[in-house]
Order: C-alpha cells, then sequence, then structure tokens
C-alpha cells in the first residue's frame, strides 16, 4: 500500500516447448480427414529414426498399382544378378518392371507376374504372396493380377475382417497403407545395406536391386497429389507411385525432407464414386503438413538433411521413354 517508489527483481525461467513428435503429427493428420467425405488412411515413416505415424493405417484397401512396388520387390528378388547388362532375358524383364512403375502399365504388371511363376500366372501369384508374408506383409495380397474380369471371395486378413470400418476393398488385390509404406521404407533401408529386406531375403535381394527399384520410380511423372503438395515441388526430392480405382486413390512416396528421409502412404476412400479435385486437395494437403511437421522438427534443433539419395540405371539400361529432369532423377534418365 505503500506510495513510494518500489522495485522488485524477478525471476524469469524460459521453458522450451517439448519436441515435436510423430504422434502430435498423427493427431493433427487425423483431425484434418475428419473433413474428408469418407475413409483415409495414412501412414508415415521417419527413415532416420523408425518412429512412425498412423491414421486407419491397418485398414484394408484396394491395393490398385501402388502395390506394384512390392511386385517389382518379388521380381527382384527372384532375379539372382538383378537387371544383368548382358542378360537380354533380365533386362526385358527390367523394362517390364519400368514400365509397371513407371507408366502404371497393367499389362507389363501382368507379365511379371507370370514370370514369377515361370510363365504359369498362378504359380507367379503363389510365390508373389509368399514373399509378401515373408517380409511381414501379412494384409496384403494378389489373387488374380491386374484387370481381371472376376472377383473371386476374399482371402481374410485381420485388416478386411475389421467391423468398425469397411471400403469395400477390391477383393483380387488389397493391401494397407502401413503394410505398403513398410515395403518401401525397407526398400530404402535396403539401399543402406540394411532393415528388413536384407534380414529377412540376405540370399535373394541386394542393395543394388533395391536401387533399381527406386530408380524405376522416378519415372512415375504423375506430379500432382503427395509430390503437388511439397512446398516446392520442382526442387524437393522425391519419387512415388500413385494407383486409381473408382472410390479409392492411392500414393506412396519416399520424400527427402527437411530433416532426412520420410515416407508417406495415403489411400482414400469415398462410397460410390471419388472425385478428383476433392481427392487431389486431400493428398496435397496432407503431404504439406507433412512437410512442415518436419521442417518445424529442424527449427527446434534436429540435424538437417545430407544429401539425398543418388539413383542410376542398371547396367543394360535401354530407355522406354523421355523424362522431364527432376530432383530424384535429375539427367531424366
Amino acid at each position: 500500500a505503500s506510495t513510494g517508489e518500489r522495485m522488485a527483481d524477478l525471476s524469469l525461467i524460459v521453458t522450451p516447448p517439448p519436441p515435436v513428435s510423430l504422434e502430435d503429427l498423427a493427431a493433427e493428420l487425423e483431425l484434418y480427414l475428419t473433413r474428408f467425405p469418407g475413409v483415409g488412411a495414412l501412414y508415415i515413416q521417419d527413415l532416420a529414426t523408425g518412429a512412425e505415424a498412423h491414421v486407419n493405417s491397418d485398414v484394408a484397401y484396394s491395393g490398385m498399382s501402388t502395390l506394384k512396388i512390392a511386385l517389382i520387390s518379388a521380381l527382384m528378388d527372384m532375379l539372382p544378378n538383378g537387371v544383368s547388362g548382358d542378360d537380354p532375358q533380365t533386362i526385358q524383364l527390367g523394362e517390364l518392371a519400368d514400365r509397371a512403375l513407371g507408366e502404371s502399365n497393367n499389362f507389363a504388371a501382368n507379365l511379371v507376374v507370370e514370370a514369377l511363376g515361370s510363365g504359369d500366372r498362378d504359380a507367379g501369384l503363389r510365390r508373389f504372396n509368399t514373399f509378401l508374408r515373408e517380409v511381414g506383409l501379412t494384409d496384403t495380397y494378389m489373387q488374380t493380377g491386374y484387370d481381371a474380369p472376376t472377383q473371386l471371395p476374399v482371402l481374410p486378413t485381420a485388416a478386411n475382417q475389421r467391423t468398425d470400418i469397411n471400403t469395400e476393398p477390391d477383393s483380387n488385390i488389397q493391401t494397407t497403407a502401413a503394410d505398403l509404406g513398410r515395403m518401401l521404407a525397407a526398400l530404402y533401408h535396403c539401399t543402406q545395406g540394411e532393415g528388413l529386406l536384407l534380414e529377412r531375403r540376405p540370399a535373394t535381394i541386394t542393395p543394388d536391386e533395391c536401387r533399381t527399384i527406386l530408380f524405376y520410380m522416378t519415372h512415375d511423372e504423375f506430379r500432382e497429389m503427395v509430390w503437388d503438395g511439397l512446398p516446392a515441388p520442382n526442387e524437393q526430392w522425391i519419387l512415388h507411385k500413385h494407383g486409381f480405382s473408382a472410390w479409392h486413390h492411392s500414393d506412396a512416396a519416399l520424400v527427402w525432407g527437411p530433416t532426412g528421409p520420410y515416407v508417406v502412404t495415403m489411400f482414400l476412400y469415398r462410397p460410390g464414386w471419388l472425385d478428383w479435385a476433392t481427392s487431389n486437395a486431400a493428398f496435397k494437403d496432407a503431404s504439406r503438413l507433412i512437410w512442415r511437421f518436419f521442417e518445424f522438427r529442424r527449427e527446434q534443433g534436429l540435424p538437417a538433411a545430407g544429401e539425398p539419395l543418388e539413383l542410376a540405371p542398371p547396367p543394360g539400361y535401354v530407355k522406354v521413354a523421355e523424362y522431364a529432369p527432376s530432383r530424384a532423377n535429375p539427367g531424366g534418365e
């Protein structure tokens, strides 16, 4: 109550905010997807730490063309020396793999299935499904190949036996965001001489074969969806594989982010028909949120990303089309 002038010294203690986690990212993405008129699924893996984020990532969706990532991985697993430069047969298989991933060519993908079975599609499908189980993709399968006129009964998986969420997935080709995301993450780790693929398939797959798969993926030049959601799409390092059906859209991408590489797989479902404008906007918004998350982590003190992965054509490579240069394929090879 004194009217005299007085001074008090106050202590100021600044507590920095705790570092954000991928669980925080998942919560934001889940909140965002509540505005989507259907069911969205997301899987993100920080390849520097192995940390994961999940939003409906164990829900069954149609596999679509995104499953060709796993299909071409099974092909490389079968080839004893990858796409060898002095073997015409494997060079031809490499061209099929290139077209399946780059052009999203279903006919080429079906020929790869037949090659897995030495000309017998059923045997190839059995081999592919065995490969999927052996590398841990327990919610993924293929029954008939692409563009099959006949729908077969669903093969039961934990993902498609859920009673809370049903996305009406294709009974012939199914996967989940988590399965496909972990497959793409395993391919990256394989290029570094480590990870699940080399642990489970040490005698049949090599880092060079994994690099070849990722090189072929640079030929998917559809620069929408996750790609176009990056803040500077023409400047950032990304490779991806997209897929479409009438009510499902998907994208699986490997991105070199502000703190290093990360994988994002995203699936969307809208009953009856999923229109492109709604779908693409959701992919781009989610991609931008994910990039900003890693950008914020960089601002919080995480080390900056190093130089991105360099990819090159396999020996004896024959270009099947002309490609616009990108950060992941700067020479347009």
